[in-house]
């Protein structure tokens, strides 16, 4: 059982169909039921989408150091986050001033006679900007996040690509959940596989693809 592992299948109405391996893969459809009759989706057997990743497989792993070296310079520019730092430092010196200004407004109002209608304007003028730079802070930070986490997922990837078998013969649990992220099974019963460095393969009965 492949858990985590993403399988979608395609079909004539846009449904997205996810499952892992089990027994049988069955879909099951977000169209409209009165059309799904005329759907063609395809039913594979656990055996057949084992079959056809260790031809995927295989053929990924003749450039295995290629694709080691690729992944690599992903990592590098994943985790320099230079760019970002200096963004997100940006935004919270700007976020700092505009609540100094925030601060000295509403002392200025508790001491020197000011029309209100003016006082109000100022105090949500600083209030929309505080919004806006909080809002970019927390983008900045999600970005940042996400980048580390993929290049964490990368790295893993990365160790398991080099202690791995050169070419798959048998099927391998191990592999399957930590070096693939989904696969989409096409409507001629194809399987385009992703691996976590974002390379894709799609693989036919008798022929494979690279992307």
């Amino acid at each position: 059982h492949a858990s985590g592992f993403e399988l979608s299948y395609e079909n004539d109405y846009g449904g997205i169909f996810r499952d892992a391996i089990e027994r049988r893969i069955i879909a099951v459809t977000t169209a409209d039921p009165s059309k799904l009759e005329k759907c063609s989706t395809p039913h594979l057997t656990e055996e057949e989408i084992k079959s056809l990743f260790i031809k995927a497989y295989n053929l990924v792993m003749r450039e295995k150091e290629r694709l080691l070296e690729d992944t690599k310079e992903i990592v590098e520019l994943l985790t320099d986050t230079t760019s970002l730092d200096e963004k997100i430092e940006s935004v919270k010196n700007e976020l700092e001033i505009i609540s100094e200004l925030a601060r000295k407004l509403v002392k200025q109002n508790t001491k020197v006679l000011q029309e209100q209608d003016e006082y109000k304007k100022k105090h949500n003028d600083l209030n929309e900007r505080y919004t806006k730079a909080k809002n970019e802070l927390d983008e900045l930070l999600t970005g940042k996040t996400y980048k580390l986490g993929q290049a964490t997922k990368l790295q893993i990837f990365i160790k398991e690509l080099e202690d791995a078998e050169t070419i798959l013969t048998n099927w391998s649990d191990e592999i399957w959940m930590l070096m693939v992220e989904k696969g989409i099974v096409h409507k001629d019963k194809s399987i385009t596989f992703k691996f976590y460095n974002g390379k894709e393969i799609r693989v036919y009965s008798n022929e494979a693809i690279l992307n």
